[in-house]
């Protein structure tokens, strides 16, 4: 566990804006929240981030976890404890407004990235190919029902570039794994709610604005368990 984070670094240049906002929706991960925050706070960077997180009343020892990590990373971590649990769609909704870097990078408190330079490599395409808006990654996909056996999220070996149509047919993108540029959608409407998948109604959102990219690279690992909204929806 990395109590000296990489990613205490003051931002190139001269704004006090975050390069990157990491957008980390959490409920009831009192066992799993660990392995997320030490795999946030070993990222090698050389841009300031900030590391929003919303905790959607969650009724075991979440928050106790948040502030233990909040106390190794003052200022870095900025959590939002809700005083009722809002439901997955609103709570990421909320949370989503909140960060205020130039990029936001998604992190479910289940989920936790392996790749050190994961936010770097994401960072260093946008900002050097400004017709895209967001770029995924591929992930690991961990079971501990079965025995901890990991295998591709997207069984893809090629990057490709998907658009607005492409995600109504198939969804390549899991959120953990995504990046894209912030301030884009000033307002959700109200068809994103309804749906259950808080992710693939912002990819469709975002996807009428830019380019979008997908990277076979892996950059980090999808739990799959009882509770995890992923498994429930069948993705």
């Amino acid at each position: 566990m990395n109590s000296s984070p990489n990613l205490s670094k003051e931002p190139m240049g001269s704004t006090d804006r975050p390069m990157v906002s990491i957008c980390l929706i959490t409920y009831n991960h009192e066992n799993l929240l660990d392995e997320a925050f030490a795999s946030i706070l070993g990222q090698e960077v050389d841009f300031k981030i900030e590391v929003v997180v919303g905790e959607d009343c969650s009724t075991d020892l979440t928050r106790e976890v948040i502030n233990k990590w909040q106390k190794m990373a003052p200022g870095l971590i900025k959590p939002i404890y809700r005083e009722f649990n809002l439901g997955l769609k609103q709570n990421f909704v909320d949370t989503l407004s909140r960060c205020s870097g130039e990029f936001v990078a998604l992190l479910s408190g289940d989920d936790y990235w392996t790749d050190v330079h994961k936010l770097a490599k994401q960072v260093g395409f946008l900002a050097d190919n400004s017709e895209y808006v967001l770029i995924a990654n591929n992930a690991l996909r961990f079971s501990k029902s079965d025995a901890g056996a990991r295998g591709y999220v997207r069984p893809i070996v090629s990057a490709f570039d998907f658009d607005t149509s492409f995600l109504m047919q198939s969804n390549p993108c899991f959120a953990s794994q995504v990046m894209f540029r912030n301030n884009l959608i000033s307002k959700f409407p109200p068809v994103y709610y309804p749906s259950v998948a808080e992710d693939r109604g912002l990819f469709l959102l975002l996807s009428r604005l830019g380019k979008c990219r997908f990277d076979p690279e892996v950059s980090g690992v999808y739990r799959v368990h009882d509770t995890s909204i992923t498994t429930k929806r069948g993705a």
